[in-house]
């Protein structure tokens, strides 16, 4: 089955949402390969074949595709009434403050490291920059 949906052009979804499902059967008796008879069947007539129904083996469930818009109902969301005062003071004091984007959590802002000019040097050769591409 997965070749086939693989060669196929249009690829669609497979069939089933849930694959079987194989467990341990309890006693030679209860065998799902032991108690399907396959005998006789060629490739023209396999799809007459009964297969066993046994606790060992789940079968496959099918999918039901459902189209998902008809499923959603319209969800109605209720606004907290605000004044608009206060609506515009919440813009104004996001827009005032620059520097939020690099507040840390603590309430620290973030300061670049400056380096000497003799510590540049020293970082250069420890990395094995070259001297013409380091500047």
């Amino acid at each position: 089955m997965l070749t086939r949906w693989e060669k196929t052009k249009n690829r669609e979804n497979l069939k089933f949402t849930i694959p079987m499902i194989w467990t341990s059967p309890t006693s030679s008796h209860k065998c799902y390969f032991c108690m399907t008879k396959t005998d006789g069947f060629t490739s023209l007539n396999r799809s007459k074949i009964q297969y066993a129904n046994v606790s060992s083996a789940i079968k496959p469930q099918k999918t039901v595709i459902v189209d998902e818009t008809e499923a959603l109902e319209e969800m109605e969301v209720e606004k907290e009434e605000m004044p608009m005062e206060e609506e515009e003071e919440e813009e104004i004091s996001e827009d005032k403050n620059p520097e939020d984007k690099d507040l840390m959590p603590d309430g620290k802002t973030i300061v670049p490291e400056t380096f000497s000019r003799e510590e540049l040097n020293y970082l250069i050769r420890d990395l094995n920059l070259p001297k013409d591409g380091a500047e």
